[in-house]
């Protein structure tokens, strides 16, 4: 074959394959019904549940297990049963649980896709009230019904499929678990955005305070260079622009 030749027939390989990667997601175009939002979803509810479980395990372990006291657990179960049974959550096909690490050191709470919702105690112990913990328990639900896991693994595994071949599920499961390792607990700034405004309007569903979402803030903010540090502040937006956002979301709610 000549060079000529050879370049045209890669170039057009090229072409097939980007048409290829265009059509795959164009077929897995869904608008989110809680979020309005056009989304590449690859995987079902089903799966999202079993990604869920099996990152649950690696949360616990690097989170100094679960918590036994049942009166902080009780609290937990409470708050959250009281947001995703009064307001739209409840529509979904989702079972969401709700579970306290032992994790005294770290400020943090997790969305795991599928319904799982974690908050460490050392989070939990720098909260006033109980519409503060309902303002975090918001949020993360609000990262499930966005389905943000599953776009993410969505949207990088359109790219990986093209070099896969027969082995799908072997190779699907290695880069799932590295992307779980890697980047499902890092949410998007964007993503970040939208869990405000999603959560928000769950709160307010089962009567919590939205305010104290800016509350919540202003503690994570204040924690950052202290021992108990809020860990995921560079994949956040700043604490100014989510305050200001949600200012603007709450006045727009209540006219």
């Amino acid at each position: 074959m000549k060079k000529s030749n050879f370049l045209i027939f890669c170039l057009l390989a090229i072409l097939a394959t980007l048409g290829f990667v265009y059509t795959q997601k164009k077929v897995y175009k869904k608008v989110n019904p809680y979020t309005g939002k056009l989304q590449n979803i690859h995987l079902s509810v089903a799966q999202e549940i079993i990604l869920g479980k099996h990152q649950a395990s690696i949360i616990i372990q690097q989170n100094g297990g679960l918590c036994t006291n049942k009166k902080l657990q009780n609290k937990l179960q409470k708050v959250g049963k009281r947001i995703t049974t009064k307001s739209i959550a409840k529509k979904t096909n989702y079972t969401f649980n709700f579970y306290l690490l032992n994790n005294k050191r770290t400020l943090n709470a997790f969305a795991l896709a599928g319904g799982k919702i974690f908050i460490t105690k050392a989070l939990l112990f720098k909260l006033k009230n109980e519409d503060q913990l309902a303002s975090i328990l918001s949020h993360e639900i609000a990262h499930v019904l966005a389905k943000h896991s599953n776009e993410k693994i969505s949207e990088s595994n359109f790219w990986s499929l093209l070099f896969i071949g027969d082995d799908t599920g072997k190779r699907f499961y290695k880069f799932t678990q590295k992307t779980i390792a890697n980047n499902l607990l890092i949410n998007r700034p964007k993503d970040e955005f939208e869990s405000d405004e999603l959560g928000i309007q769950l709160m307010i569903a089962a009567g919590y305070n939205p305010n104290c979402l800016i509350e919540v803030i202003n503690i994570l903010n204040n924690n950052t260079s202290k021992k108990g540090q809020f860990e995921q502040k560079k994949s956040h937006p700043s604490p100014l622009k989510r305050i200001e956002k949600i200012k603007r979301i709450i006045n727009k709610l209540d006219k």
